[in-house]
């Protein structure tokens, strides 16, 4: 699906509606299958675009966008496995999809009209295998914990780390990180934090994984107010977020002997133009001219704080 749709919207109201629709179908249990694929709606009434900005999305699109949503869906167990290993699989790989497949801008992915449409009308099934109690929280557009809403922010921040079936990251730990402003607002920071904390875990196995991705973070705020880590080059970054990965440990373990993680190979030793701000960063005068290779990445676009997740216990949020 190329980029630039506009997607349907449903607005707060109607979205409150429909779900208490929804529910009144069976109001002593969850829906059936059969009952959800009947509700399914591509296009739901009162239904409203917005006015400019892009190509209005059409119907054979909207069901194409389900048709590979249900496919990633099955693979992870959908519609009979609630299993934790099945959520948490799902939650990966349809966050990598909407977000490759919707061609959305993180302007639209803010719109919590648009997740409330796409959840209670193309992919309700999806979203009440998920969370068969249908709770509001889930089905509804608002942030943070938004069934897909919560998923593509995920995929836009973090990337590759988010779905990452061979060495993924637990639902507590991606919270740790998509809660915080600091972190979800500057993908390069969030993304290097995820990679050095699981090349900790590998070479410290027995380390609790939570306690050691609180113990960091605190680790890394208290160090902020002197080093502007975001500014540090890749290679930089990354030899710090280690050190303070490896001394958590330390201190985790009683001062047992502790294993480095291997460094990153291949990340380039030329400073991040990042900021921790949630508009673009301004070139510095001393940055024109130079290559595309010399600037560094700069961040064009980070989630409003109402897209940072909350923090959950050990399970799916």
């Amino acid at each position: 699906m190329s980029g630039g749709y506009l997607f349907p919207k449903l607005d707060r109201d109607r979205a409150r509606a429909r779900l208490e629709e929804i529910r009144a179908l069976c109001p002593d249990g969850p829906l059936t299958q059969t009952q959800l694929v009947d509700e399914i709606q591509m296009f739901l009434p009162d239904y409203t675009f917005e006015s400019i900005g892009g190509q209005t999305i059409t119907e054979p699109e909207l069901l194409k966008l389900r048709e590979a949503a249900v496919a990633v869906a099955t693979t992870c167990g959908f519609p009979n496995d609630h299993s934790l290993d099945a959520r948490n699989a799902f939650d990966r790989r349809i966050g990598k999809l909407l977000h490759e497949e919707m061609g959305i801008s993180p302007h639209q992915a803010a719109d919590e009209d648009i997740w409330a449409h796409l959840t209670l009308g193309v992919l309700l099934d999806l979203a009440a295998w998920r969370f068969p109690d249908l709770p509001e929280a889930r089905m509804l557009g608002r942030a943070p914990r938004s069934t897909f809403r919560r998923l593509w922010w995920r995929a836009e921040i973090l990337g590759a780390q988010s779905w990452d079936d061979e060495d993924p990251l637990f639902e507590d730990e991606t919270v740790q990180i998509m809660e915080r402003t600091e972190l979800a607002g500057v993908p390069y920071f969030a993304r290097a934090v995820a990679s050095a904390f699981k090349r900790t875990v590998a070479v410290n196995p027995t380390a609790k994984r939570m306690d050691l991705m609180r113990d960091a973070l605190k680790r890394t705020y208290r160090l902020t107010p002197f080093v502007r880590l975001e500014t540090l080059s890749p290679a930089e970054l990354d030899e710090q977020l280690r050190d303070l990965f490896t001394e958590s440990v330390r201190q985790l373990s009683g001062g047992a002997e502790v294993t480095d993680p291997l460094p990153l190979t291949g990340v380039s030793s030329k400073r991040s133009s990042y900021s921790l701000s949630f508009s673009p960063p301004r070139p510095s005068p001393s940055s024109a001219g130079k290559s595309e290779g010399q600037t560094g990445t700069v961040a064009t676009a980070s989630p409003p704080a109402a897209d940072t997740p909350t923090h959950t216990k050990n399970g799916p949020a």
